[in-house]
């Protein structure tokens, strides 16, 4: 052997122990997936349970506990806990292989595809201060010419304000800034909210359970994601689309809230009695509540309106007895005052509309608000939500949370034991002002409000000293599951709406896989057999490194994590005909020389030098174009992209490095008169 070949040679062998320790991972991964499907078939022979629950409770507390609520034989019970420790600790294994196997992308495992975009308009209504009608008719024409124009959103919002000469600085303080000042602060704040929403998505993402989620920035407000492998799309938009807002609000007494309440109805009955002449407006509340019946009456009537002034209404009722209706307005509406406000589920819309009304807003106070529960009660097979009267300002918010987590019940006055709730605990400022809040305020009631709907309202019986509260709530393990998540991920700092919304389903991923393996195996084996025809022992060299270069990049793409795509295999394919391509000007220049009369080893020597820069030349103006395709183009385009650079790569190393080292290998050993090619 050439002394020369021996620094080559050991590179090869180091770029091939290399190319099976990255590929390794992804054999082991596809062994693990069988092994995981193999025990959960077990354990749901065992339990009853459904694949789905037991991927809900699959960790250490909530899938022994969720065991032995439906497994009642000790023996059972046993083995479901054996299977149940090898398949935590088979999901640490699968965790850490997913990290470092080849990722399949959206068009071959199937998945969800989502755009959503930032709400500018909200943003710029939470950054406003002194908001008015003038105001909210400006937002209103500025969301409506965007939604309709393709001209920066920021420069609808300029011309706006100008064309009913407005200053910009009368809503957005300080007032000495001119309206160009103004839009750049707007501008930064608005970039910052964008990817502030993009990080606190990531989060919410991985923490979703996707391997390899794509996340990425599509102009100057609008987020892609791409979930492989989640078909689940309402799920998803739920737990991406959540603005996970949490405040602890104290609730106010009940005689305060019923203060607030009769003056409501004299305030409702003002405004009815002023759309109906001739009738009675002084008739005074009382606050013994009766009994009433139930009888449908229109909503338009309640809120003296008719079905051609709004189409929300016009499919509405509300029950109410009609007599405590004209004289009650809206206690007419409650099933009760005396503890817990109580309305029914068909009134629920009907009160929301009624507090929204000017004339009723002016009578709650400033540092009040009304607030409902998440979800509602079920007393006598009718569905109630509670009406919660609490302080405006919060005494905490979610900015101090530091954990969250799902857990069971161990049983309460609402909950039974089992149901799934979520722990959370506060960080230590957050700890220290919780601790203050329940010790001043022992005897009262703390309403835990996710996204302005009350989840739990629990008594303080104490001081609460380690910052550490759980939310109960009617959840199944999912839904409490998707809480933790957000509450983790943290709030979005403005709202976002699903623009687009695609998903590949199960049959079409596997189509693609199969035509995809179909189409490269078709591919090699036609190469293959004819290099192996037209140019017989050289030809089975050629075969060696079209293989070779199939290994390095499947270890390329492992190592950089890469997402393999439909276009990536199309690249894979159009690589391998590259690098064929490559020893056909190498052979055909072999060729040439032994014609002139040069021996075996010199001909060899003599078509590698001359093929050389023929070879270069071509895999470096088309690398450059990959190049492009890559800083240009977006998702399957760049996909596509990244398995042609690192084939022409891998071509240029076995075409050119390893078939010459085996070339010489022979040579080294004998004299060869004739070369098979």
């Amino acid at each position: 052997m050439r002394r020369n070949n021996l620094l080559r040679t050991l590179i090869i062998v180091v770029v091939i122990i290399w190319s099976l320790w990255q590929l390794y991972p992804t054999y082991q991964l596809a062994n693990l997936k069988k092994q995981e499907a193999s025990l959960i078939a077990q354990l749901t022979s065992l339990s009853g349970l459904s694949e789905k629950e037991i991927n809900e409770s699959l960790n250490s507390v909530l899938l022994d506990a969720r065991l032995e609520q439906v497994i009642s034989d000790p023996d059972s019970l046993a083995q479901a806990h054996s299977i149940s420790e090898r398949l935590l600790a088979l999901e640490e294994k699968i965790a850490e292989n997913e990290l470092r196997s080849i990722k399949q992308g959206l068009d071959l495992l199937g998945g969800t595809y989502l755009v959503y975009e930032v709400d500018f308009p909200k943003l710029l209504e939470q950054t406003s201060t002194n908001a008015d009608e003038e105001f909210e008719a400006i937002i209103a024409e500025v969301r409506d010419r965007s939604k309709s124009s393709d001209e920066d959103f920021f420069d609808i919002l300029k011309a706006a304000f100008q064309s009913r000469g407005i200053r910009m600085s009368r809503y957005f303080p300080p007032r000495i800034k001119t309206d160009d000042e103004v839009i750049e602060e707007l501008k930064k704040k608005a970039e910052d909210a964008v990817d502030r929403t993009l990080e606190v998505l990531r989060n919410r993402v991985d923490q979703f359970g996707v391997s390899e989620p794509s996340i990425t920035k599509q102009g100057n407000r609008r987020i892609i994601i791409e979930l492989a492998g989640i078909k689940d799309v309402s799920r998803a938009k739920k737990i991406i689309g959540t603005t996970a807002q949490l405040d602890f609000k104290l609730v106010k007494d009940v005689a305060e809230r019923n203060a607030v309440i009769q003056r409501i109805d004299r305030a409702l009955k003002k405004r009815l009695s002023a759309k109906k002449p001739g009738s009675t407006a002084d008739t005074t509340v009382t606050d013994n509540l009766k009994p009433r019946k139930d009888k449908p009456v229109g909503i338009d009537e309640l809120l003296g309106t008719s079905t051609s002034d709004t189409s929300e209404t016009d499919t509405s009722t509300v029950l109410a007895d009609e007599n405590l209706l004209n004289d009650r307005p809206f206690i007419s509406l409650l099933a009760g005052v005396e503890n817990d406000a109580l309305l029914p589920a068909q009134n629920l819309k009907a009160v929301q509309r009624i507090l929204k009304l000017p004339e009723i807003e002016k009578v709650i106070p400033k540092d009040s608000q009304f607030l409902f529960s998440a979800d509602p009660i079920i007393i006598n097979n009718q569905k109630y939500y509670t009406l919660y009267y609490v302080k405006k300002e919060p005494e905490l918010t979610g900015a101090y949370l530091e954990e969250a987590y799902v857990s069971l019940s161990s049983g309460s006055q609402t909950y039974a034991q089992g149901q799934p709730q979520v722990d959370f605990k506060l960080n230590r400022e957050g700890g220290r002002i919780f601790a203050r809040v329940t010790g001043a305020n022992v005897g009262k009631r703390l309403a835990i409000v996710l996204d302005n709907k009350v989840a739990s309202a629990p008594n303080i019986k104490g001081k609460i000293p380690h910052g550490s509260a759980v939310i109960e709530g009617s959840f199944t393990m999912q839904e409490a599951n998707d809480l933790a998540i957000v509450l983790r991920a943290g709030a979005l700092p403005a709202p976002v709406k699903a623009i687009e919304e695609r998903t590949v389903g199960a049959s079409l991923g596997k189509d693609s896989v199969r035509q995809g393996q179909i189409s490269l195996l078709l591919g090699i084996s036609i190469v293959v057999i004819f290099m192996v025809v037209y140019y017989r022992l050289s030809g089975f060299i050629a075969d060696f490194a079209l293989i070779f270069n199939l290994l390095l990049i499947m270890a390329a793409l492992a190592q950089f994590h890469a997402t393999l795509t439909l276009p990536g295999v199309a690249g894979i394919i159009l690589t391998m005909g590259m690098a064929v391509d490559a020893n056909v000007l190498i052979f055909e220049r072999i060729r040439e020389e032994l014609r002139t009369g040069k021996t075996v080893r010199a001909a060899i020597d003599a078509g590698y030098d001359r093929a050389f820069w023929t070879i270069f030349d071509a895999n470096l103006t088309t690398f450059i174009t990959a190049l492009v395709l890559y800083q240009f183009g977006t998702g399957p385009i760049r996909g596509f992209a990244v398995t042609l650079s690192i084939g022409i790569l891998a071509s240029m190393f076995t075409a050119i490095v390893v078939t010459h080292v085996i070339f010489d290998f022979f040579t080294a050993r004998k004299t060869i008169k004739k070369l098979s090619i």
